[in-house]
């Protein structure tokens, strides 16, 4: 297949299709209606027969389906009293229809993004590896991406972070060059920059018209215990899971009417889909702050040829016990372009394609650096970690918003506690120390960019407080640069401000802490 570089360029074009979607038909291996097991997750289920849901001004009445419900109630006897149970996400609709969850496109993504560290020897992407104790972790396998935990604890923070704050401005080259994956399948700093990128590739699997099914089980000790005269008598006490017996493995315990997979009467479809319009979205800025076309061209086709391997490689369809699946005999997977109109039409993409423009999208991306793109490893920091989950909810989501969290932002951040303009008065003495020695005789009262730094510090100081004296304080040193007609009287002035402000909140402090404050009864 020919893979020169303009060969997608089509998908690209301002005015091109919204996107690429594949469809791919599946069925149980073990033949078509044997039951397959879709994930569960905790179910609230409701044992009155009706739940209230609110729309707006309007109230609904809903029955939930049986499945849903639960029949005995609870200890309490009351029907609206809810519980979580293991349940299968299925949506019903008024025609009697439903829509059963096989795989969700969380799950789609997570079997996906793994398969780069392979392809290609794992020369399409980065390799990224973090040492967590005497663990290694490859980026490729963390749940949040370049936004994980895993990579805000680490010495790679600062790195990353600064990407972040990149994709902010619009520039999505630096995030590109260290995980391009989390371009392609989203990802969402929300306990930093708050940036927020949408799937450009989202694959899912659901099956159309399913029958719940439920299955029983008895477990039988090997001996009775008891009657044996193996175990005390007294000991045998409590029903279910709260008999220290049956806990152990000790006891007979039924399981009756459980979960026990689904029976699909209409089809389980595959559906892969790439978001063209989010697609061409990213940019490459230049130093001038534009948008540099070549090199988001080099972007777009670098991300393009990514989504279309993910899109392409064969799927993983052991999804989990009781749910091993495979194609559907004459329904092959079909892949196609949705104009915006609405027309579709088939395209011809096969993996070893995909594979091979992505290898030279990267190499045009990369450049001379597609050898040696992996950046050094990173290590998880323990002490950090350790700092930074020992503050408070508050002071982490203060911190977080602030910057990375490093030693030296927990540091900063603990003695602005104490001292909240600790970095201004810095920068008021690095300015200073910018001056001239002594005023030449003529020269302007005014200097200009003497209080970038200063206006830097206060803004970031009025970001991150919610102490209204601070806040209060910090507009009016803002106002005495915005009215500066002396700058190193100004400066003195400002000084001569936050020294003031320290001093009284300090007294402030030592009265409140004091036996004898208000409030406080003597000692």
């Amino acid at each position: 297949m020919d893979t020169s570089m303009e060969e997608y360029d089509g998908l690209l074009e301002i005015n091109g299709p919204v996107a690429v979607v594949m469809t791919q038909y599946l069925r149980p291996a073990e033949g078509e209606g044997e039951p397959i097991f879709p994930p569960t997750y905790p179910m609230p289920t409701y044992r009155g027969r009706v739940h209230t849901v609110r729309d707006g001004e309007y109230r609904v009445s809903v029955e939930l389906p049986p499945f849903h419900r639960e029949s005995t109630k609870g200890e309490r006897g009351d029907d609206e009293e809810s519980q979580a149970v293991a349940g299968y996400n299925i949506d019903e609709f008024r025609d009697g229809s439903n829509v059963c969850e096989i795989d969700s496109p969380q799950s789609q993504a997570n079997r996906l993004e793994p398969i780069f560290k392979t392809i290609k020897k794992g020369q399409l992407v980065p390799q990224i590896v973090i040492t967590v104790g005497d663990q290694h972790l490859n980026l490729l396998d963390a749940g949040h991406r370049a936004a994980d935990a895993v990579v805000r604890l680490s010495s790679l923070v600062a790195t990353f972070h600064k990407a972040f704050e990149d994709v902010r401005k619009g520039n999505h080259f630096e995030l590109a060059r260290l995980a391009p994956t989390s371009l392609l399948f989203g990802v969402w700093d929300s306990r930093g920059t708050q940036v927020k990128l949408p799937r450009i590739i989202k694959a899912e699997i659901r099956a159309t018209n399913v029958q719940p099914l439920t299955r029983s089980a008895q477990f039988n000790p090997a001996v009775d215990y008891v009657a044996a005269g193996a175990v005390d008598e007294d000991v045998d006490r409590g029903s279910g899971q709260k008999n220290p017996l049956a806990a152990e493995g000790l006891k007979h315990i039924p399981a009756p009417r459980a979960a026990g997979g689904v029976k699909v009467l209409g089809d389980i479809k595959r559906v892969v889909r790439i978001n063209l319009a989010v697609l061409r979205d990213l940019q490459v800025l230049g130093s001038n702050g534009q948008p540099d076309d070549k090199r988001t061209r080099q972007l777009q086709r670098y991300v393009l040829g990514l989504a279309l391997v993910a899109a392409t490689h064969p799927v993983n369809v052991s999804l989990r016990e009781g749910c091993l699946l495979c194609g559907v005999k004459g329904k092959n997977a079909s892949l196609r372009r949705v104009e915006r109109d609405g027309n579709e039409n088939d395209i011809q993409v096969d993996p070893k394609g995909a594979e091979d423009f992505a290898e030279r999208a990267a190499q045009d991306f990369f450049g001379g650096d597609y050898e040696r793109k992996d950046i050094p490893d990173g290590k998880f920091e323990s002490g950090v970690a350790n700092r930074f989950l020992a503050m408070t909810a508050e002071d982490r989501k203060k911190l977080a918003k602030s910057g990375p969290v490093t030693e030296e932002t927990i540091r900063k951040f603990e003695e602005a506690g104490r001292d909240p303009f600790k970095p201004v008065a810095e920068a008021i003495r690095s300015a200073k120390k910018d001056l001239p020695k002594a005023p030449k005789k003529g020269a302007p009262p005014v200097i200009p960019d003497v209080f970038k730094e200063v206006g830097e510090q206060l803004g970031a100081l009025l970001a991150a407080t919610t102490d209204d004296s601070v806040k209060s304080e910090a507009q009016e040193i803002q106002k005495l640069i915005a009215e500066d007609s002396d700058t190193r009287k100004t400066l003195t002035d400002i000084e001569t401000r936050v020294k003031d402000f320290n001093r009284r909140r300090k007294g402030a402090a030592t009265s409140s802490s004091s036996p004898h404050s208000e409030g406080t009864a003597p000692a």
